[in-house]
C-alpha cells in the first residue's frame, strides 16, 4: 500500500502502457499522473475501490 500525490489525468499514450505493465486496450481511457510516491506500513483501513482519504495520520515506511 502507498501514497502519492495525484497531479495529472489525462488520456493514455501509446508509451503508457509499457511503463504500466499492461497490453494495450481500447476505449477512451484515462491515465493517472502521479509525483512523491512513498510506500507506508500496514495499516487497518476498509478497502474502496475508488481514491479516499484517511482519517487519520499515514505512517511512510523507511
Amino acid at each position: 500500500m502507498g501514497v502519492a500525490e495525484l497531479v495529472d489525468c489525462r488520456p493514455v499514450r501509446r508509451d503508457d502502457w509499457k511503463s504500466a505493465g499492461l497490453p494495450p486496450l481500447e476505449g477512451r481511457l484515462w491515465a493517472w499522473v502521479l509525483a512523491e510516491p512513498q510506500a507506508v506500513g500496514p495499516l487497518p483501513c476498509p478497502g474502496k475501490r475508488t481514491l479516499f482519504d484517511l482519517d487519520q495520520e499515514v505512517p511512510v515506511a523507511n
